[in-house]
């Protein structure tokens, strides 16, 4: 029996203006909470999706302000993003957001690694923070090789160090 594998290119590039409905459609998938737990109309819903898109764009832009916006591409089809942020010591993993449907055949773990070899190269930490409410990516981070260095009712932060 033979088995046939099919090769994915998985790719990173600049976020650009013509992005931005792909990453609408991202950053709501990642919003199944307030589907859930409001209880308006569909269009409203979307309205507060696209509010709280706007308002997490704007933490970010102030928190990091110079902060990388990549597209993750799968075969050149947009699947994801990442959010970065360098400094002297060591790059933070501002943001990573996979399309539900790609999720869970490696891509996450493939860009870990490739970040994780970046900070080993420059010799820096790979810090990021998760949401307790995520076990699922929690795991993943565990399962790279990262560890807590601190928690609270909210996040959990943790580092990945060469």
């Amino acid at each position: 029996m033979t088995t046939l594998t099919t090769m994915t290119t998985l790719t990173t590039r600049a976020a650009q203006p013509e992005d931005d409905a792909f990453l609408r459609r991202l950053y709501a998938s990642t919003r199944d909470d307030l589907r859930v737990l409001v209880a308006l109309d569909p269009a409203a819903v979307d309205t507060l999706i696209g509010m709280q898109a706007q308002a997490q764009a704007a933490g970010y832009r102030t928190t990091y302000p110079r902060a990388q916006y990549l597209v993750v591409e799968r075969d050149g089809v947009p699947i994801g993003r990442l959010v970065l942020a360098d400094d002297p010591t060591g790059t933070r993993l501002v943001d990573i957001s996979l399309l539900p449907e790609a999720q869970g055949q490696g891509s996450g773990t493939t860009l870990l690694r490739r970040l994780q070899a970046a900070a080993a190269q420059r010799n820096v930490v790979l810090a990021l923070s998760v949401l307790r409410t995520n076990p699922r990516a929690r795991r993943l981070y565990v399962a790279c090789g990262f560890v807590v260095v601190a928690e609270d009712a909210v996040r959990t932060e943790m580092v990945w160090r060469a």
